[in-house]
């Protein structure tokens, strides 16, 4: 038990390698448990190390078949490793067990999307938001196959759906922005991207893009604001260092944008 609470501490810690070792160890003293299992798959698909993370979540499932976390951390570990039939064939098993699951035939899509089936998979997709609409994995699906197939208007309903259940959600706020950018409506698209600011301040990648949207709209003394902002809070970061040079150059802070830009690039 001791061995499990280290390694679930040095998991939150983010020291996988070391959380990995307790949570083997543990393992081998109580082999019969399950959840240690999964948490051991989890330590190792943190470690990137996902084809030893099949092995425990494949080993949970012996133990507990109907168990519902490691069979859907499977699924995706297959998808990752686009064994799509892996994939498919345990989301079979999901909806065996239980017709009504929605992680089930949302990783069936998955596994229908990764095999080229675009209609099959949005068929999954579909089932699974007709057991449970307020389900964002799927929409996100669907969203995302009618971005590729140029049905703008239909996914930005779908993100706009997936806001009205989670109002402060980052990804489908992204998403809505990129889709204003790539139909040249440069101001929505900077109206979204400050709402990632307002939701989550501390996502400095949302944040830079930010900088470039207002560059690109002729808005630099907006990025600056953003740029200096940053820059004080993230100030050994290289991409902020850089952002913030290129935007000195534009609004006119010339020697010190060189020496941003020179330490960007060492």
């Amino acid at each position: 038990q001791s061995l499990a609470l280290l390694g679930a501490a040095l998991t939150r810690n983010g020291e996988t390698a070391e959380a990995t070792k307790a949570l083997q160890k543990a393992v081998e003293v109580m082999p019969d448990r399950p959840t240690l299992r999964t948490r051991l798959a989890l330590s190792r698909i943190a470690g990137g190390q996902d084809e030893a993370a099949v092995a425990d979540l494949e080993a949970a499932l012996r133990l507990s078949p109907k168990a519902v976390k490691p069979a859907i951390l499977l699924g995706m570990v297959h998808l990752r490793l686009r064994n799509h039939d892996q994939a498919a064939a345990v989301a079979r098993r999901m909806i065996e067990r239980n017709g009504d699951s929605p992680d089930a035939y949302n990783l069936l899509g998955g596994a229908r999307l990764g095999r080229g089936d675009r209609r099959a998979a949005r068929e999954s997709f579909e089932k699974a938001l007709s057991l449970a609409p307020e389900f964002g994995p799927a929409r996100s699906n669907i969203a995302r196959l009618n971005v590729n197939e140029g049905k703008l208007e239909a996914a930005r309903q779908s993100y706009q759906q997936m806001l009205r259940y989670k109002p402060q959600a980052i990804a489908p706020t992204v998403a809505l922005a990129s889709i204003a950018e790539t139909e040249g409506d440069l101001a929505l698209a900077i109206r979204w991207m400050e709402k990632v600011g307002d939701f989550k301040r501390k996502d400095v990648q949302s944040q830079l893009r930010l900088i470039t949207l207002y560059h690109r709209a002729g808005r630099p003394d907006s990025a600056l604001v953003l740029a200096v902002r940053l820059k004080q809070e993230y100030a050994s970061n290289l991409k902020v260092l850089a952002a913030v040079g290129g935007t000195e150059l534009e609004t006119g802070a010339i020697p010190a944008a060189v020496k941003k830009i020179g330490r960007a690039h060492v």
